[in-house]
């Protein structure tokens, strides 16, 4: 019986690592490496898609 609660307590404890590894490549790593690879390439960062408007934006004259 021993064994088996061991086997399980390890194959959570995996899961939980495998889970935390791929959150952070994801949240952490991946953004990173996508802004060296533009700056590599001369392309602007992407982190702001859309440029927000100021108030000295408008048209009018």
């Amino acid at each position: 019986m021993g064994a088996f609660f061991g086997s399980v307590v390890l194959a959570v404890t995996l899961i939980i690592f495998i889970y935390a590894f791929v959150y952070v490549l994801e949240n952490e790593l991946l953004p990173e490496l996508r802004r060296i690879a533009d700056a590599l390439e001369g392309k602007k960062s992407n982190s702001n898609l859309k440029k927000q408007p100021t108030i000295n934006d408008t048209d009018d004259p």
